[in-house]
């Protein structure tokens, strides 16, 4: 007879029950042993596999090492000695180009010419042995060895090389090492070329353009007349190859686009003649002269220069016609009373007048502009002409009285183009003297401007000319704070209308700022002015340092709020641990309680097995008992 399983009742298995919670504990507590002892075993596991693929790492890695390793053997060195013009590696068939190698080491390094041409001798060696001597090697590929000796040396040998025909020879070298495993292999290449003539440069050549009859040596700007005769300009070109060497028997093209004519000369005398030119140098010429001239059309011409393939360069002419626009510029806002400026001097006239043509190119240089005053009690000019150059004229402006004049410029003395100027003129002594602040207050670092304002008698500011060398007192302006911008200690402003002006900024403290300063006793003074006090004074306030406490206070509060839900949440905290230890308790009692019911329900099976015993054997005796 089968004896009955131990096991749990259905009731009790985790899926249903009235123990369905006693029973869920207990796989819990199974279930968590069970992850915990996985869990051990795969740290376990991970330590040992980290062990084994390190060990895998520096395996694989003295692997590759073993592998990778090549004898320490230096790579030989090539470089040309002599090669046709000094060149780089070109030489005319029929001719002969010697290379040296040199090698380092005391290895083998084994030479293989390949490509046209062949090896007429590998010279004598100096500090090396050339296995095979120093016959010719007579065919393309062929091949020698060059061996050093031990003392350490510099090896060197020499290479004669050439060939019948044109196309490229490579000669290539490789060190061996003893076992004749090779390194790293250089290489050198010779070009074989069937005459001298190599091709032009527009790198290496040079052109530049240059005035009438100059051989220039820099490019210049040429701006000429349309109208002007003869000769305006000329382009000196000097062709090089792509070595760097002089090239000769060459033919240069020049062709023109736009206004102008051109001609190609070997002389940088003469004139332009045609839209195109062509000349063909002579076996020791390299140098040509492209001649430019006006054809009486305004504008830019380009002139292009090839020699029938490559451009060699591009130059740029300027053909312009008459006075189309004038624009005036004066040197200052206030003109003295006296000389202002000096005519045709650029940087110190007192006015500046461009002029361009219809093209809006300036006018060639020699261009006449006429002046005149409006007012000649207050302001005079020249009448006579004045000439461009670069464009520009500069006229001086004569101050005699205090006031404003209308100034016209123009193509004639009775003008038909024109552009005119309003100049003012005031005195050079200031009857009036302020200092201030362009704001009562400022912010911190802020940008500050301060002003020295100077009037003449009339109320108008003092002249920009003047020289105002003792104007302030020694030490000029001082201030009671440090501050960062001008200088304001010089005793010599410069005033524009009227006005000095200094940049300066505010200091990073709050306070007040204080400016002093005294005028000097000089003749741009009036008598009433001189030694007066200035000043001028500011504050610098700082609203953002309310919104500083402001932002503090906030902030205190907020980490009060903080710190009582930082309470809350320890509280909470505590309380879920109490809820943890008494669900924990209760778990406890629940395991308890099913490991007490398994043994009674041992107990209550083992009973049941005794009962069934008994009412076996009896069945059994009733048997017997019934047969007998």
């Amino acid at each position: 007879m089968k004896s009955l399983p131990t096991s749990f009742l259905r009731r009790v298995r985790i899926h249903g029950g009235e123990f369905d919670a006693s029973a869920r504990a207990m796989h819990r507590k199974a279930a968590l042993e069970i992850v915990l002892s996985a869990t051990i075993e795969r740290i376990q596991m991970s330590t040992k596999t980290k062990f084994k693929r390190v060990a895998l790492v520096a395996v694989a890695a003295m692997g590759i090492g073993l592998l990778t390793a090549v004898p320490s053997n230096a790579a030989p060195s090539v470089a040309y000695t002599t090669m046709y013009d000094t060149t780089n590696g070109y030489q005319v068939v029929g001719g002969q180009a010697t290379v040296t190698l040199s090698v380092d080491t005391s290895t083998v390094t084994n030479v293989v010419v390949s490509g046209v041409g062949s090896v007429v001798s590998t010279g004598a060696p100096t500090n090396a042995t050339v296995n095979g001597g120093t016959a010719a090697i007579s065919s393309p590929g062929s091949s020698f060895t060059v061996t050093g000796n031990s003392s350490g040396a510099t090896k060197t040998v020499t290479i004669v090389l050439a060939s019948s025909t044109t196309g490229t020879q490579t000669i290539t070298a490789t060190p061996l090492d003893n076992n004749g495993v090779p390194g790293t292999a250089v290489t050198k290449t010779i070009t074989w070329v069937a005459s001298t003539t190599l091709a032009v440069s527009a790198t290496n050549s040079t052109s530049f353009l240059g005035g009438t009859n100059v051989v220039a040596t820099s490019d210049q700007t040429v701006t000429v007349a349309k109208s002007a005769a003869g000769q305006v300009g000329n382009v000196a070109v000097t062709l090089k190859d792509t070595n760097g060497n002089a090239l000769y028997s060459q033919t240069l093209t020049a062709t023109v686009s736009g206004p102008g004519l051109i001609a190609l000369s070997t002389s940088v005398t003469g004139s332009g003649t045609a839209r195109a030119a062509s000349l063909t140098l002579s076996s020791s010429n390299n140098v040509a002269y492209v001649l430019v001239s006006a054809d009486g059309t305004a504008g830019v011409s380009t002139i292009t220069i090839s020699d029938g393939s490559t451009v060699i360069s591009t130059e740029t002419v300027t053909f312009t016609g008459g006075p189309a626009t004038f624009v005036a510029t004066a040197s200052a806002t206030n003109l003295k009373v006296g000389a202002n400026g000096v005519n045709g001097t650029a940087g110190s006239g007192a006015i500046k007048v461009k002029v361009t043509d219809s093209n809006g190119n300036i006018v060639a240089d020699g261009t006449s502009v006429y002046a005149s005053s409006s007012s000649t009690a207050t302001a005079t000019v020249t009448t006579t002409a004045l000439t461009t150059v670069s464009g520009y004229v500069y006229y001086a402006v004569q101050g005699l009285a205090a006031g404003t004049s209308v100034i016209t410029f123009g193509d004639a003395a009775t003008p038909t183009v024109s552009t005119t100027i309003t100049v003012t003129v005031t005195a050079v002594v200031a009857s009036t003297v302020t200092l201030a602040f362009d704001k009562a207050s400022y912010t911190p670092g802020e940008k500050m401007v301060l002003t020295l304002t100077a009037k003449d008698s009339t109320g108008a500011g003092i002249a920009d000319t003047g020289t105002y060398t003792a104007f302030l007192a020694a030490g000029g302006l001082i201030s009671n704070v440090s501050l960062q911008g001008d200088t304001i200690s010089g005793t010599a402003p410069t005033f524009v209308g009227g006005v000095a002006t200094f940049t300066l900024y505010a200091p990073l403290a709050a306070g007040t700022i204080n400016i002093t300063g005294t005028t000097g006793v000089s003749a741009n003074l009036a008598t009433a002015v001189q030694s007066l006090a200035l000043a001028a004074s500011a504050e610098v306030t700082n609203p953002s340092a309310d919104a500083a406490t402001d932002a503090a206070n906030a902030a205190t509060d907020a980490a009060n709020y903080a710190a009582d839900a930082a309470d809350a949440a320890t509280t909470a905290a505590q309380e879920a641990t109490a809820a943890a230890v008494a669900a924990q308790e209760s778990a406890d009692a629940a395991t308890a309680a099913v490991v007490a019911l398994g043994l009674r329900v041992d107990t209550l099976l083992a009973s049941v097995r005794a009962q069934l015993t008994s009412l076996s054997n009896l069945l059994v005796r009733i048997i017997k008992k019934t047969k007998a």
